[in-house]
C-alpha cells in the first residue's frame, strides 16, 4: 500500500544537503590595506565603502586616460603634436606617487593578465584571410573580371 498525504496538506520537496560553509580566508583589502576574513574567493575589499572608493578613484583617473588613448589611436598626428604620450606618462607617475602617499604604496591598477582575463574578446587572432572576396583591384562595376 502506498502512503498518501491527507487531503489539503502540502507536500514538501525532499531537503537538499546543507552546504558546508567555506573556510574563511584572511585577505588584505585593496583599498585600506586592512586585514579581513574573505567569504568569497574573489573578494578584494573589506567593505562596500572601500570597494566604492577604489572604483571611484579608478573612474576619475580613467576618464582622462581614455581621452588621451582615443586621441592617440584615432588622431595620431594631433596627439603626437600635443604630446599625448608625455601627458599619459606624467599622469601615471602622479597617480603612482599619490598611491604611495595616500594608500601606503598599494597599487590601484590591475596587472595585464587580469585585464586580459576580463576582456577575452580582445584576444582574438586572425588565423587566415577571407578568400571569398575578390580583391578590390580586380572589380569592374562590382563584378570580378
Amino acid at each position: 500500500m502506498v502512503a498518501t498525504a491527507p487531503m489539503g496538506s502540502v507536500r514538501l520537496a525532499p531537503r537538499r544537503k546543507q552546504r558546508q560553509p567555506a573556510s574563511l580566508k584572511e585577505k588584505s583589502c585593496r583599498e585600506c590595506g586592512g586585514s579581513y576574513a574573505a567569504q568569497r574567493a574573489t573578494s578584494e575589499f573589506c567593505c562596500a565603502a572601500c570597494r566604492r572608493a577604489f572604483s571611484n578613484r579608478r573612474m576619475l583617473r580613467g576618464a582622462n586616460f581614455y581621452d588621451l588613448i582615443m586621441a592617440m589611436r584615432f588622431n595620431r598626428v594631433a596627439a603626437a603634436d600635443e604630446g599625448a604620450w608625455t601627458l599619459l606618462c606624467k599622469m601615471a607617475a602622479a597617480f603612482k606617487a599619490e598611491d604611495g602617499r595616500q594608500r601606503g604604496g598599494r597599487k590601484s591598477w590591475n596587472d595585464v593578465p587580469a585585464v586580459r582575463a576580463r576582456n577575452p574578446r580582445l584576444q582574438s587572432i586572425v588565423v587566415g584571410v577571407n578568400i571569398g572576396r575578390a580583391p578590390l583591384s580586380g572589380l569592374i562595376r562590382g563584378r570580378p573580371k
